[in-house]
C-alpha cells in the first residue's frame, strides 16, 4: 500500500539518474495494480509479520534511506532485487488488527475485489468474517488437509462478480500456476552488534544471496578489506527455481511452470 502510494504520487521526486533502480519493483507494482482479484491469507499477512516478527522495507516519501535498512535481510525476490539502492526505511507490524485494516485499504484504493483466507483458528477474532476459514491449529502439519476446491470455488465465485473480466474456455495445456518470485516474502532484520562480532572473526566469506539482502555484510567487509567471494548469479537462479517449484508442488500440489 505505501509503495504504491508513493509509485503514484512521489515518484516523479525521484531524479533521473536513479530511475532505472525502481524498475524491479515498478514490475512487480504494475502486475498488482493490473490484477482483477487480490487473494491474501493469515499466514503471510498476519502470522509472519505479529507472531513471526519480521520486518519490512517501504519507500520513504522523503526520498531518505535509513541506515537500518542495511541490516534487513530478504528472500530472492524480484520485488527487492534493487532495494539496496533505493530509499526506503523499516517496518515492523505488531497489532494484527493494523494488518487487516492495510489489506481492506488496499482494495478500496486499488478498486479491486479482495478474497482473505484465514488458516489460523489462532487468529479468528480478526478474521472471523473473512471469505474463507479452515480453523487449523498447526497449519505445518495440516497443510496437507487443505482442501483446495474450497479455495479455487472462492475464487471462481469471486471473480464471476467482476464483469470487466474477458472470460476463455479453459486448457489443459495452460501452464497451471506462473510466477517470478517465491510464495511469499520473508525478511529479517539482524542484529548488528551480533553480526559485527561474526565478521570479524575470520578473513574471508562465502555470500549466498542477492545485493539488496543485508548490504550492511559486503559494506563492512568493503571497509575493512575483506574477501568476498560472491556465487554466481547463475548458481542461486538454479537454486531459487528449485525452491520455488518445490515450495509450490507442497502447497498447491500442481507442478510450477514458467
Amino acid at each position: 500500500m505505501n509503495d504504491l502510494i508513493f509509485m503514484d504520487w512521489f515518484f516523479n521526486r525521484v531524479s533521473e539518474n536513479s530511475v532505472h533502480e525502481f524498475e524491479s519493483l515498478q514490475l512487480v507494482l504494475n502486475k498488482i495494480k493490473r490484477a482483477f482479484l487480490l487473494v491474501f491469507d493469515d499466514f503471510s499477512e498476519i502470522q509472519f509479520p505479529v507472531l513471526v516478527g519480521q520486518t519490512y522495507l517501504r519507500l520513504n516519501f522523503d526520498l531518505f534511506r535509513s541506515s537500518d535498512a542495511d541490516l534487513v535481510v530478504t528472500r530472492h525476490q524480484r520485488y527487492n532485487k534493487f532495494h539496496h539502492l533505493l530509499p526506503v526505511s523499516p517496518v515492523v507490524f505488531k497489532d494484527p488488527s493494523e494488518c487487516v485494516k492495510s489489506i481492506n485499504m488496499l482494495g478500496l484504493y486499488l478498486n479491486v475485489p479482495i478474497l482473505k483466507i484465514s488458516l489460523f483458528k489462532s487468529w479468528s477474532e480478526f478474521t472471523h468474517d473473512w471469505d474463507v476459514c479452515f480453523g487449523f491449529e498447526d497449519i505445518h502439519k495440516q497443510i496437507s488437509s487443505i482442501d483446495k476446491s474450497v479455495i479455487l470455488k472462492a475464487i471462481f465465485d469471486r471473480l464471476n462478480l467482476v464483469s470487466s473480466i474477458k472470460k476463455t474456455p479453459f486448457s489443459n495445456n495452460a501452464p497451471v500456476v506462473v510466477s517470478e518470485g517465491l510464495p511469499h516474502m520473508c525478511s529479517e532484520m539482524l542484529n548488528v552488534n551480533l553480526l559485527t562480532e561474526v565478521l570479524s572473526k575470520y578473513e574471508s566469506y562465502l555470500i549466498i544471496g542477492p545485493d539488496s539482502s543485508a548490504p550492511f555484510i559486503r559494506n563492512y567487509l568493503s571497509e575493512k578489506n575483506g574477501f568476498l567471494v560472491l556465487l554466481m548469479n547463475i548458481v542461486v537462479q538454479a537454486i531459487r527455481s528449485w525452491i520455488l517449484k518445490l515450495s509450490y508442488k507442497r502447497v498447491f500440489g500442481v507442478e510450477l511452470t514458467r
